[in-house]
């Protein structure tokens, strides 16, 4: 199984698979994490190789996948389905070539594409047997582009971070979240994408209408500077924890949480918020989104609000804001992730696929 990096946020499938007594898995990566997200240690798991990844822009090689690739160990390649890396490129080729069986673990479409960028999606994804989906969605853009269908399969996405394992809390949390009511906020990471900046206005306009709503952000990013002026200038109180891994901390800041609010492409820290029980806000847009956003099934776990809708998302986040049934709320979001956006729901489909690959083969 070939990754530029082990993501951390990934700890909980990785970890299953690498259990998983029906497969003999050899993971490949670089040791080092990048832009701000850190890697496994590679001494969790059982089989290791260490490689280094080159990024140059978007386009990345990783060294000795290839070896790899060619080497007689293996009857199944399971790569990053990344369309900028060469090194996939060749790994897939070297493997159709010696008769493996070739999978993308992969995001997929985003969205609808066309010319030269359409052909070279469906030329690369080609190479592989068949595609592992994070979502849905993904997967009906993928037969519109004109990908067999029986060539995809969705097994959806997980968070468990190898950071919850080992984090402790200082306390600090607890102490900064004491005076804290009437909260919205998200942990996430603080980058443009997100639209955070969205979240603070919302609440802004919550504020003007006598509405007394405090924000909770647990995390870091380039957007930490200019969301704390935007705080400072709205007069919107707002919580800056900065990164937040113990789960004890994490408990404790969702807990305090009416909602999470994630104005623009939620990703995993949707599934992150659903299990500990509280709904998640984010755009309509299915195609700036990730496929976390599946997840929030609009009045039971969330609520979907028109893209980049100021008032909008504040009329949404006021009606998560009386007290709710927290245990049917509760129920009904970890049920969602239970069933299909758990490290062992997403580990079993995988595994699935393999397996019957492998049997087909």
């Amino acid at each position: 199984m070939a990754y530029p990096f082990m993501h951390h946020y990934r700890y909980g499938v990785f970890s299953a698979l690498d259990t998983d007594e029906r497969l003999d898995v050899t993971f490949a990566s670089a040791t080092k994490g990048r832009n701000g997200v850190a890697s496994i240690p590679p001494e969790r798991f059982k089989r290791h190789v260490a490689t280094r990844t080159t990024y140059f822009r978007r386009f990345s090689y990783q060294t000795k996948i290839l070896g790899l690739a060619l080497s007689s160990r293996f009857d199944t390649l399971v790569f990053l389905g990344d369309v900028w890396s060469f090194s996939t490129w060749l790994g897939a080729l070297a493997g159709r070539f010696t008769r493996k069986d070739v999978l993308f673990w992969t995001i997929g479409w985003h969205r609808p594409e066309k010319g030269i960028l359409k052909r070279l999606r469906l030329l690369f994804y080609g190479m592989a047997g068949e595609l592992l989906l994070y979502g849905n969605v993904g997967k009906k853009i993928g037969a519109a582009m004109g990908y067999t269908p029986g060539r995809m399969t969705v097994i959806y996405n997980s968070h468990v971070s190898s950071h919850q394992e080992t984090a402790t809390s200082d306390g600090s949390v607890e102490g900064q979240l004491r005076d804290a009511s009437c909260a919205v906020g998200a942990v996430v990471r603080l980058n443009p994408t997100k639209r955070i900046d969205l979240l603070i206005q919302a609440v802004g306009l919550l504020k003007e209408r006598g509405r007394d709503v405090q924000v909770i952000l647990a995390g870091e990013g380039p957007e930490l500077q200019r969301l704390q002026q935007l705080a400072e200038a709205t007069g919107v109180r707002v919580v800056f924890l900065g990164a937040v891994y113990a789960e004890s901390d994490l408990r404790i800041v969702y807990s305090h949480l009416r909602a999470t609010v994630i104005p623009a492409a939620a990703g995993l820290s949707v599934i992150q918020s659903l299990s500990h029980g509280v709904p998640v806000i984010t755009d309509d847009d299915d195609y700036g989104q990730m496929p976390e956003a599946e997840a929030i099934q609009p009045g039971v776990t969330g609520s979907r609000y028109p893209k980049g809708d100021v008032a909008a998302l504040a009329a949404a986040i006021e009606r998560w804001l009386p007290s709710r049934d927290d245990s049917a709320l509760a129920e009904a979001a970890r049920l969602e992730v239970i069933t299909r956006w758990s490290a062992s729901s997403q580990a079993r489909a995988i595994s699935a696929r393999i397996l019957a690959r492998r049997r087909s083969r």
